[in-house]
């Protein structure tokens, strides 16, 4: 299911005017959160007024262990 978030709450270290995109999609403003991300890894883009960017890495978790996962785990040890 696509129920994973990513907020950025601010940029620094550039020229004010901040944009952020996940994923190459369209840049937004900063502040920005994107919601129904999909698990896994993602890019994010932060751009300054410059055009200067640089990339982020983060990871969206997957789903959370059903009881049954955990006693299969349990019992293989």
């Amino acid at each position: 299911a696509n129920n994973g978030t990513i907020s950025v709450s601010s940029a620094s270290g550039g020229s004010g005017g901040y944009t952020v995109s996940l994923d190459g999609l369209v840049p937004v403003l900063v502040p920005a959160v994107f919601s129904s991300v999909a698990p896994g890894e993602h890019t994010l883009t932060v751009t300054d007024s410059n055009g200067i960017c640089t990339l982020q890495t983060v990871i969206v978790g997957t789903t959370i262990p059903t009881v049954t996962d955990l006693l299969d785990y349990i019992q293989k040890r």
